[in-house]
């Protein structure tokens, strides 16, 4: 087994342990990658797979720091996949620079995403598909932190008073499937967290006033809890990527 200490700019300095084994946890069970909370020992997501010589254990782990960037978390060893995306002998976790982490990007080169943009309309690196406003697409990003209840998403690159509504789910559909003119990745039953105005291609939520994420969709802070978030918007020129007059942006998950 192999411990390493890590930041990983979401749940603060802790400590995390890796190798050869399957320890049922309180929330799930821990399959060669966990990070010990001060509590209990938490799953990375799925864990590591089973990898081509038959294991699904990891052999090496080392902090990388790189000046002037975030700092990632490298792991070697027998697996196939780690977190359910594809790593073969070799993955990095790199530190967020926010509060989560961007996921079913409409650009392309999403190696999760098998769904395309309808219209071949595809955004920059990390935005949803392009929209009649602007051709990179738009984004979903967060700022603040779980730890202390003061997550923010804005959305980006939208039309300039296109209305926004910012959507949660407790599962995802890593493939997604295509919603509108854009690529949707949320499973399960998504909720409305809000719908919101926008000015300037730009539109956040919640706004001072209103209800926190957590105590808006019990997501409370320290919990381990893992949402999905995305927002639709409207794309009102029907002669874009007819017969469709929505978008949606790239997805965002949290783990609280």
């Amino acid at each position: 087994m192999d411990v390493e200490g890590f930041d990983d700019g979401v749940n603060g300095p802790s400590l995390f342990a890796f190798g050869y084994f399957v320890l049922g946890g309180a929330s799930a069970f821990l399959n060669g990658a966990a990070r010990w909370d001060g509590t209990q020992w938490r799953p990375l997501g799925a864990g590591v797979s089973t990898g081509p010589l038959g294991g699904a254990t990891v052999t090496n782990a080392a902090v990388f720091s790189r000046p002037g960037a975030p700092s990632e978390l490298c792991i070697a060893g027998d697996f196939a996949t780690v977190g359910g995306a594809p790593a073969l002998y070799a993955a990095a976790w790199a530190a967020c620079v926010g509060p989560g982490a961007g996921f079913c990007a409409g650009d392309g080169a999403d190696p999760l995403v098998q769904a395309s943009c309808p219209c071949g309309n595809r955004g920059a690196v990390g935005h949803g598909c392009a929209n009649s406003v602007n051709a990179v697409g738009a984004s979903l990003d967060a700022t603040g932190r779980p730890a202390t209840d003061d997550v923010v998403f804005e959305a980006r690159f939208l039309p300039a008073t296109a209305p926004c509504l910012f959507l949660k789910s407790n599962t995802r559909i890593p493939g997604g499937f295509q919603g509108g003119d854009g690529v949707l990745c949320l499973g399960g039953s998504a909720v409305r967290l809000g719908l919101q105005s926008t000015a300037g291609g730009q539109s956040s939520y919640p706004m001072p006033g209103q209800p926190s994420l957590s105590a808006r969709r019990r997501t409370p802070p320290g919990s381990g809890v893992v949402a999905y978030y995305q927002a639709i918007y409207r794309n009102a020129a029907a002669a874009f990527c007819p017969p469709e007059t929505i978008n949606v942006t790239n997805g965002y998950v949290i783990a609280w």
